[in-house]
């Protein structure tokens, strides 16, 4: 690492502030400087748009950089700006150099992509037998293991790599090996492990000797310690809605999963990366990687969705005819996207300071467009031209069901709009392109759009026709129920539900509830001690206390105090919530939700009547005005409740017992789509014990005192 005095430092960013100002494109020919000019206008107006605090590009056309430049800040508090040599953590984009390691691992003939990872790491043992004895190295470079992210085992912090490790291949998979795509880090670390078993060294002296070095990439590094020996480098900030600013993150230090995604880079050094790529594995004449490597990794060995693919670290698809090799960074405070049209020699990198942003897929198509365009489109990319309609916007809410997931898709009328609501994410307003065509506007990225249709088969039946970068789905409009004529009103159900847990005047007389439970998390790979704390009226507390590999990993708290609520942990920044998360957490009390549902909820209704687990069960729908639904199957004998389903997660419970006069369930069953199984059994559950007013309000830290 080099050393500056201080004079030389400030000589050096004042040379770096002068050039930033300048015109990225002024060196470059007549022929790309205004095509250059309209990305560069993009750029400028979507990073202010998507309230990214900083942001450097780099754009490589037939072996020379093109355009290079630095907008916006580094340092929003010091008000520092970004020039092409800021470093950013490139999250994911590492993907690529751990799979390029492995190539040259190969190449040596040091390993065979069909290897058993246990070859190299005795410890790697799967749960499931048969994935167990078939999984390959190249398996482990593709997400097909069957296992979903298991990411909380190296986002704590504190487990080795070798023990993030064993404690992923405990988890149970949630598909079989090579069935389907789920995206899995510590599979890349793995992978990186075996780089080193093989090689004698770590992933990261490798790499750094092996592809840095020889790419010129000297201030690219793996640590933020690394990172903040320089002097020009990016903080990480997340924005916020509520606060309407970006706010500080601190940088996470990723040394236990290094291969899934440590690096940090700037635009100039990662833009010599894309030309060993646009080249097919040579570099300024010498070759560092084999074309049969490069054809390797670039071609499907995992199919993503309808018409995207994963090869070996990168994702690929096509762009009106051309094939894209891309992937995409995200880690906390940083966002990046490395992407490539081989055909053309031309490529990008896009590095920014904010967590989870949609920049990238809106410069790829920018970049493509200005610098390529004019392709022929396949009948697959298409744009479908929007046809005048009869059909009116609100009729087109409903419920639509995509069947390879098993998940609907809400689409609802609100204030003269469609909204898409879909599990697990924000709510998506449609912007009209006329008739019966769509646009997804903001929070959701560049290129995705809604096109109503009639089905081909059933013209009577309504479908979304929704169309994305990494593949177009089809959803089919739920047919709506008839009006469910219950035999009971809902106000009954609900006095039979408060009777059959205890009855309204017991419940009323309850002061405080402590429940204990384990909470297994079959396919995470850890456990979870919890104690929830509840106290009259609606005061909520909980900690959660994680173990993995036999070690405390970490914890996390939430509070709700009756006004204000939020959470926090040992390896995350404190949370308030605001929003819908605030009002769900404002109904989080077990007993004030049963007391008060009517006061608590907009509308609750009866809408059918369902089996579950061969039991009868009213449907009890519950609407909020602000925060999510929940459905609840209400047992037509006990009257309790046997299933609830919220934000995409199923829950059944069982073993309901009296804690005093309150019946309560001793065992329940969560399912979210993609992570498995989780299982709570209660240990200890106590009513009326004396509760710290502390353990509803912000701490400084779990085990700590009300601030």
């Amino acid at each position: 690492m080099r050393s500056r005095t201080r004079s030389a430092y400030v000589v050096g960013s004042l040379w770096l502030l002068a050039a930033a100002s300048l015109p990225a494109y002024a060196q470059t020919t007549d022929v790309f400087a205004s095509k250059l000019a309209k990305i560069e206008e993009t750029l400028d107006k979507k990073y202010k748009e998507l309230h990214i605090p900083g942001v450097a590009i780099a754009i490589v056309k037939d072996d020379t950089i093109i355009y290079s430049k630095g907008l916006g800040l580094r340092n929003v508090e010091a008000k520092l700006p970004v020039t092409p040599n800021t470093l950013f953590a490139i999250g994911s984009s590492s993907k690529a150099f751990t799979a390029t390691s492995v190539m040259m691992s190969l190449e040596e003939k040091r390993l065979s992509l069909e290897d058993a990872p246990r070859q190299y790491l005795p410890f790697f043992h799967l749960r499931d037998s048969d994935a167990d004895t078939r999984i390959t190295i190249r398996d482990l470079l593709c997400h097909r293991s069957g296992l979903p992210r298991t990411d909380i085992m190296w986002y704590t912090g504190v487990l080795s790599p070798e023990e993030v490790i064993r404690a992923a291949c405990t988890a149970v998979p949630t598909a079989k090996l090579g069935e389907k795509f789920q995206y899995q880090n510590v599979m890349f670390l793995t992978a990186g492990e075996i780089v080193a078993r093989v090689q004698k060294t770590s992933w990261q002296n490798f790499t750094r000797q092996r592809i840095f070095a020889p790419l010129g990439m000297k201030e690219s590094n793996f640590t933020p310690r690394e990172m903040r020996r320089y002097p020009d480098y990016a903080l990480g900030y997340a924005y916020s809605e509520t606060k309407k600013q970006a706010e500080h993150l601190p940088m996470r230090d990723l040394t236990n999963a290094a291969p899934a995604g440590a690096i940090n880079s700037n635009a100039t050094e990662m833009a010599q990366w894309v030309r060993l790529w646009l080249n097919r594995g040579v570099y300024n004449g010498k070759r560092l990687l084999a074309e049969s490597s490069i054809d390797e990794m670039t071609k499907p060995q995992m199919k993503m969705s309808a018409k995207a693919n994963y090869g070996f670290g990168w994702m690929l698809h096509d762009w009106n005819g051309h094939k894209i090799v891309e992937h995409g960074g995200n880690i906390d405070g940083f966002n990046a996207q490395v992407a490539l049209m081989p055909d053309q020699k031309l490529g990008f990198v896009l590095l920014t300071n904010v967590s989870a942003s949609s920049l990238g897929s809106s410069m790829m198509e920018s970049v493509w467009e200005n610098l390529v365009g004019g392709a022929k489109k396949t009948e697959e990319t298409k744009p479908q031209t929007p046809q005048a309609s009869t059909v009116k916007p609100e009729e087109e809410a409903g419920v639509y069901h995509l069947a390879e997931a098993n998940v609907d898709f809400n689409i609802t009328f609100e204030n003269s709009k469609l909204v898409v609501k879909v599990p697990g994410q924000p709510a998506y307003t449609l912007e009209s392109l006329g008739g019966r065509r769509y646009k997804l506007g903001s929070p959701a990225p560049a290129g995705f759009f809604v096109t109503f249709r009639p089905k081909k088969e059933s013209p009577n039946v309504t479908e979304a026709f929704l169309e994305q970068p990494q593949g177009a789905i089809t959803l089919v409009k739920k047919e709506a129920k008839s009006a469910f004529q219950s035999p009971i009103s809902t106000d009954e159900l609900l006095q039979k539900m408060l009777t059959a847990v205890g009855g309204e005047a017991n419940l009323r007389k309850i002061k405080t509830i402590t429940i204990t439970a384990l909470v297994e998390l079959e396919s995470q790979g850890y456990t979870n001690t919890v104690t929830q704390y509840y106290k009259a009226p609606n005061l909520t507390g909980e900690t959660n206390e994680l173990r993995a590999s036999g070690k405390r990993i970490g914890w996390i708290r939430e509070y709700f105090d009756g006004v204000n609520g939020g959470n926090t942990s040992s390896f995350t920044l404190p949370n308030t919530k605001s929003g819908d998360e605030l009002a769900d957490a404002g109904r989080g009390h077990i007993l004030y939700a049963l007391l008060e549902a009517k006061r608590l909820y907009k509308s609750i209704a009866i809408t059918g009547v369902e089996k579950v687990d061969g039991e009868e069960a009213y449907v009890l729908e519950k609407t909020p005005d602000k925060g999510a639904a929940i459905k609840e199957y209400v047992s037509t004998q006990s009257y309790l409740i046997l299933k609830s389903v919220s934000k995409g997660a199923t829950t059944t419970y069982h073993d309901y017992r009296k804690v005093g006069a309150f019946v309560y369930p001793f065992r329940a069953f969560l399912t979210t789509q993609g992570e498995g199984n989780v299982i709570v059994t209660v240990q200890k559950a106590k009513l009326d014990e004396e509760l710290s007013d502390s353990l509803f309000e912000a701490t400084d830290t779990a085990e700590g005192t009300a601030r």
